[in-house]
C-alpha cells in the first residue's frame, strides 16, 4: 500500500499499544514520529514487567503479585494524579497496599527501572 499524497506526514503520529485480553496487561507498545514516515512497521518493543493487582476491584487490601523477585517502586494515585500513598522500595515477588476511600486509583510501577501505571477500583 502506497502513501496518499494527501497526506501531512509533518503531522502525522502513530501508536500501536499490543494488550492481552484475557487480564489487560500491556505487551508492547509504541509510536512514530512525523520524521520517521514509517505506518506500517512498530518497532524498538516496549516490554511491560509481569505483574497482578489483586482483587481488582477490591473493597480495602490488595496485593501486587510479581512473576520474578525484582526491586519493586510504587505510589498510589488518585483520580487526579495526586499521590496518597507510597510503598517503600524493596526487593519482592509481593506487596500489600489498602486503600481506604471508594474510587478509583491509579497504581504507579517501577520494576527494576520499567515504569508502568495500572487503575485499581476501590468499591
Amino acid at each position: 500500500m502506497g502513501r496518499n499524497q494527501v497526506w501531512n506526514f509533518n503531522r502525522i503520529f502513530a501508536y500501536a499499544i499490543v494488550q492481552n485480553v484475557s487480564d489487560r496487561v500491556l505487551q508492547q507498545s509504541d509510536f512514530t514520529r512525523p520524521a520517521d514516515q514509517t505506518i506500517t512497521n512498530v518497532k524498538n518493543s516496549i516490554s511491560q514487567p509481569e505483574f497482578q493487582i489483586f482483587p481488582n476491584p477490591g473493597t480495602g487490601q490488595y496485593k501486587i503479585r510479581l512473576k520474578e523477585m525484582v526491586e519493586l517502586k510504587a505510589e498510589l494515585l488518585d483520580a487526579q494524579g495526586r499521590q496518597v500513598y507510597i510503598i517503600p522500595p524493596l526487593i519482592t515477588s509481593e506487596a500489600d497496599f489498602s486503600i481506604q476511600k471508594p474510587g478509583i486509583y491509579f497504581l504507579k510501577l517501577n520494576l527494576n527501572g520499567r515504569q508502568t501505571t495500572r487503575k485499581v477500583v476501590q468499591q
